[in-house]
């Protein structure tokens, strides 16, 4: 997919194609920090407070409407930057499309699942018949402990995609009944029993080491 992009350098205005891929969020998580909004900004209450928690940013908005926030909002933004004397970051195309595609990512997680409810769905639902948690369940299917830490929906939904086709020949060969997912279940299905908030422990890995250097420079004296 492309994008039309306007470069400006003095009074030359150059019009290019940018590609656009709407890759993984993590590299959007990556930006947030290493950009230093995570100074003044919040994502589910990790990061600062000097600017509101972003986290449903995104949430019923357009492109556009984000934008125009951006705009409203950068006035007071470069103001209190100055007074705080932190460096106005700028962003490559790639740089802000990661950005707004982790800001968008967010506003579809909701609050996450309960982790003693999703155990229980495990056994009920029948997919510990093929599938394993640690050291409790079926061989016959792959293990299931690292989509906890998807962090997007769109990987979650790929995977019950793909390989949907072969999951239901291989239930009908066991004469496995299809179990079938309502409402929360799912959230329930891969809930941590560690985070109340399962997203959380999703964005948050790949974006660790910039994380700690960020905040271990924020509390350097030197």
């Amino acid at each position: 997919m492309c994008a039309p992009a306007i470069a400006a350098e003095g009074n030359l205005v150059e019009s290019r194609t940018v590609e656009s891929s709407y890759e993984d969020p993590l590299k959007g998580r990556a930006v947030f920090a290493e950009k230093g909004c995570i100074r003044c900004h919040s994502v589910l209450g990790e990061g600062g407070t000097l600017g509101p928690d972003l986290t449903w940013l995104g949430k019923g908005r357009n492109i556009y409407e984000l934008i125009g926030l951006f705009w409203s909002h950068s006035s007071k933004m470069i103001e209190l930057m100055k007074e705080k004397k932190a460096p106005y970051p700028t962003f490559s195309p790639a740089e802000m499309e990661s950005l707004l595609t982790y800001l968008y990512a967010l506003s579809y997680f909701d609050e996450a699942g309960d982790y003693s409810e999703g155990e229980r769905l495990f056994h009920d639902k029948g997919c510990i018949k093929c599938h394993s948690v640690g050291d409790r369940g079926g061989s016959i299917a792959p293990a299931l402990d690292g989509y906890a830490n998807l962090v997007s929906p769109a990987y979650l939904t790929q995977a019950v995609w793909n390989h949907g086709a072969k999951m239901a020949a291989k239930m009908a060969e066991l004469n496995v009944e299809r179990p079938k997912l309502r409402s929360n279940e799912i959230a329930h299905l891969i809930a941590s029993p560690k985070d109340e908030w399962v997203v959380l422990s999703r964005i948050q890995k790949a974006a660790n080491i910039s994380l700690q250097l960020i905040l271990s420079n924020q509390h350097d004296p030197s």
